[in-house]
């Protein structure tokens, strides 16, 4: 019997050549993927690449830059849209983006094929309607860590001065812009775990690190089993105590001050009452861990993903004082391993480790919703088994109406998420017309309906009015 071919994958997905590690778009149609294999031995080419997702298909790589042994790690696109920073290990180098407005392509879609070719940069500035090339204006590598510690998160502040990052000891940095100089090193996360993720307040005097470290204090750990059975005990009496104290998981830093300010209490504590979470959250040996990081445009709230016992949930945080105030279970039995939110923070996207992808809606972003049902986060989009393995790196378009997602296993998927009524006075007005449209429709139904009616019993009255004044005559 003959075997029955593969289907082909969906014209929103597409293989690569090498393994996703980052993802950035670049516009709400063109989008940057970056990975590869390391050391030449593997035989995989370390790559950045441009395509672009136009009328629900993504393309092949319209343009290429090879990075010689190291494979990149990080993409971070700066807010003029003209520099994207990709980190190597422990240094990174810089691309510039270029428009060919005089491009013969369509939306970036031409059938050369860059991979191909064996330059350090691909020349394709004729040929695509955007192009990526090296810098001339940054050395090609700059180093940040003197001895090779592998920067592990880099993110852009909001106006683009500076850019922060986070190492694999914990330590997280300030670096200007654009004389990528080490300003200020703010200190790092006390079990030394590796940051993950990093988001700047929309003010830039905070920003909040997240760690692959455990939540909780310092002092939760024990040197016997003695001391942990006593610690257990005293367990339910301590617990508003230990929460105060809590100094590992996600941790705020003052920029002006260049200062740790304390660390984000856990969302699970009985003493918050936040629904959404198991009962197992508030057990002592419960494994928990912060995921990703994100404000709203508003700086009122703040979102991150925590893991609880291998399972993903995003949780809302009130910044006036660090309350959380909603919940809501991301994935069935897995953790999340990427995160992203768009550029107002309004949607967020969540990666498991089993390779599905979910956005969220984040509700109302303004104060006056709190205490409402709009604070409430909702799903809005998923798609199960996007990648065969875990997912590497999320991103949204400048709309804010598609996810992308890549993958270790080389694969791209965009999940396109329609656009609702969006949060805030902009929705309250398009519900307010839309329900007195319907009013106002009841409203000449009804009349139209009486009139009917009017006529359909008049006209017997005047045709017997009418018959009677014969008659007399």
């Amino acid at each position: 019997m003959a075997r029955k071919k593969k289907p082909p994958p969906p014209p929103h997905s597409r293989k690569f050549s090498f393994p996703i590690y980052a993802s950035v778009f670049y516009d709400s149609v063109f989008f940057l993927v970056a990975g590869g294999g390391g050391k030449k031995s593997s035989g995989i080419r370390n790559l950045v690449t441009v395509s672009s997702f136009h009328d629900g298909c993504v393309s092949e790589p319209i343009t290429a830059a090879a990075t010689d042994d190291d494979a990149p790690q990080r993409l971070a696109l700066h807010p003029d849209g003209v520099f994207v920073v990709c980190v190597f290990g422990g240094s990174i180098g810089v691309f510039r983006m270029e428009r060919n407005l005089s491009s013969n392509s369509t939306n970036g879609l031409n059938h050369h094929n860059p991979l191909s070719r064996n330059d350090s940069t691909e020349d394709l500035r004729n040929r695509p309607e955007v192009n990526m090339i090296r810098s001339n204006e940054f050395p090609r590598r700059v180093a940040l860590t003197a001895d090779d510690r592998d920067v592990k998160c880099a993110v852009f502040s909001p106006s683009g001065r500076q850019l922060a990052i986070g190492l694999e000891t914990g330590e997280v940095k300030i670096v200007q812009w654009p004389s990528l100089e080490v300003d200020m090193e703010l200190g790092a996360h006390e079990s030394g775990a590796a940051v993950t993720d990093i988001a700047w307040s929309p003010d830039e005097r905070v920003i909040v690190s997240c760690a692959a470290e455990r939540i909780g204090s310092s002092n939760n750990s024990s040197n016997s089993n003695g001391q942990q059975q006593q610690q257990q005990q005293n367990q339910q009496q301590q617990q508003g105590e230990q929460q105060q104290k809590t100094t590992k998981g996600a941790i705020m830093w003052s920029i002006e001050r260049g200062e740790r300010i304390t660390a984000l209490p856990d969302p699970t504590s009985a003493r918050f009452n936040c629904k959404g979470f198991p009962s197992s959250s508030r057990k002592p040996n419960c494994l928990k861990v912060f995921r990703g990081a994100s404000f709203s445009n508003t700086g009122e709230f703040f979102f991150c993903g925590i893991n609880v016992d291998g399972v993903g949930y995003l949780v809302k945080f009130e910044t006036t004082n660090w309350t959380p105030m909603a919940a809501i279970r991301a994935f069935r039995d897995a953790p999340i391993s990427a995160y992203a939110a768009n550029k107002n923070g309004s949607r967020h996207a969540c990666g498991s480790a089993e390779g599905d992808v979910v956005a969220f809606d984040g509700g109302g972003l303004r104060k006056q919703s709190s205490n409402s049902r709009k604070r409430s986060l909702k799903r809005i989009a998923a798609a199960r088994n996007a990648h065969m393995i875990f997912v590497t790196t999320i991103s949204w378009n400048a709309r804010g109406d598609v996810v992308l997602s890549g993958s270790a296993d080389a694969s791209v998927y965009c999940l396109h998420v329609k656009n609702k009524f969006k949060s805030g006075l902009y929705g309250s007005l398009m519900k307010l017309f839309l329900w007195m449209t319907v009013l106002i429709a009841c409203l000449l139904g009804w009349v139209f309906l009486l009139m009917k009616v009017f006529d359909e019993s008049t006209v017997p009255l005047l045709n017997n009015n009418n018959n009677n004044n014969n008659e007399r005559r």
